[in-house]
């Protein structure tokens, strides 16, 4: 399934990448041991067991996540994520890997690289990447209660997790979330379970 996203980012635009392990949850012939309850890396750092993903936001409300491929992100990751939906006269901020690099000067975009692990940096008091990191985190938690998703429905729980985060942002009326959560529901196996175990509004 592909992603959903807001048609543009404006004013100042963060972007960061999550990773996931690779998983085959479901999927009665594997080729290796199965891993259970979500499991972890048998190696340390990010390799082609993980799965990146590409979460990106402004500080108005659009927002979108895409997966993009096995192993670290490359600037043809954040092309396809993003594609033309940064306005050029946006200011966009991420850390420091050269793929953001290589794709804001590409685009042609004002980029401010950001000194991750130091807590709290803001440049010139405007420019950081609190917000994408803050929603970065708010998808882990969320997602850790599930136990492990499979990597080919992770794109439709994004997509879900971008539905709740606008409710969430805009308190939207019940009846419009009971509409989305439903049209959501057909796209993966266990949603409808989900939906029924968990609270999120």
């Amino acid at each position: 399934m592909s992603a959903i996203s807001d048609d543009d980012f404006r004013f100042v635009c963060e972007s960061d990448d999550v990773f996931f392990l690779y998983s085959e949850k479901g999927n009665r012939n594997l080729a290796r041991k199965p891993r259970y309850r979500g499991g972890r890396a048998r190696t340390a750092g990010i390799t082609n067991n993980h799965v990146a993903v590409i979460v990106t936001c402004d500080r108005v409300g659009s927002q979108a996540m895409q997966v993009s491929g096995r192993g670290r992100i490359r600037r043809k990751d954040v092309e396809k994520a993003l594609g033309g939906k940064i306005r050029k006269d946006t200011v966009f901020c991420t850390d420091a890997h050269r793929s953001y690099s290589a794709y804001a000067k590409h685009q042609d975009l004002e980029h401010h690289k950001i000194k991750v692990g130091t807590r709290g940096y803001t440049k010139d008091q405007v420019y950081h990447v609190q917000t994408v990191n803050s929603k970065v985190s708010r998808l882990k938690t969320w997602i850790r209660d599930f136990n492990g998703v499979s990597t080919k429905y992770l794109q439709n729980y994004l997509n879900w997790f971008i539905t709740l985060e606008k409710l969430r942002d805009k308190a939207l009326p019940l009846k419009t979330f009971a509409l989305l959560a439903t049209s959501r529901a057909a796209l993966m196996p266990d949603l409808k379970i989900a939906l029924l175990n968990h609270s999120y509004i």
